[in-house]
């Protein structure tokens, strides 16, 4: 066995400075202008499908009620986005033009929504539910795949992450037998 193949052991041998060289408790990357673009990416694809929700919505109080979840929704994301853009250390005009770009998507994507509702009624129902498609895989990237390993690859305050995330997983759960 050579010494990367060994399995480690919790004895005085091992010298701590190997012990160290070999696990990575933080994601050195996590903060790459490539994650950021492909996180951007991906905020704006699904703030894309939030508006096109807004946009097929035929009766009005349906359509307040999506736009103050998506508002309320969206306020936190563009706040996390933009901590995450500074902790970056982007140029300006790059976060500028990120966050700019994510504030435009909902309106593209109401605007979508809305001509999708114009079109007649069998291929309008099947745009829909592809769009509804589209948006959940968005949806679930984002949240498995970007926020939470990041979240939850640090020690730090791991247990409170995880029962906030089952609790808020729950009250959304609770909500849509409710309505």
């Amino acid at each position: 066995m050579t010494e990367e193949n060994t399995p480690l052991l919790s004895s005085s041998a091992s010298s701590p400075a190997k012990h160290a060289r070999r696990h990575f408790h933080v994601d050195f990357n996590a903060h790459s202008s490539f994650r950021c673009f492909i996180l951007i990416l991906s905020l704006s694809l699904h703030s894309v499908f939030e508006g096109i929700a807004i946009g097929l919505q035929s009766a009005q109080t349906e359509v307040l009620q999506i736009a103050i979840a998506i508002l309320i929704h969206k306020s936190i994301i563009a706040v996390s986005l933009s901590l995450l853009l500074m902790q970056s250390n982007v140029k300006t005009r790059w976060f500028v033009l990120s966050i700019v770009t994510f504030a435009l998507m909902s309106p593209i994507g109401i605007s979508i929504g809305i001509g999708v509702m114009q079109t007649e009624a069998n291929e309008g129902s099947l745009v829909q539910a592809v769009l509804e498609g589209l948006a959940a895989g968005t949806f679930v990237y984002i949240t498995f795949l970007e926020i939470l390993p990041h979240e939850l690859n640090s020690n730090k305050w791991r247990l409170p992450k995880v029962i906030f995330i089952i609790l808020g997983f729950s009250g959304m759960a609770g909500l849509r037998f409710l309505g």
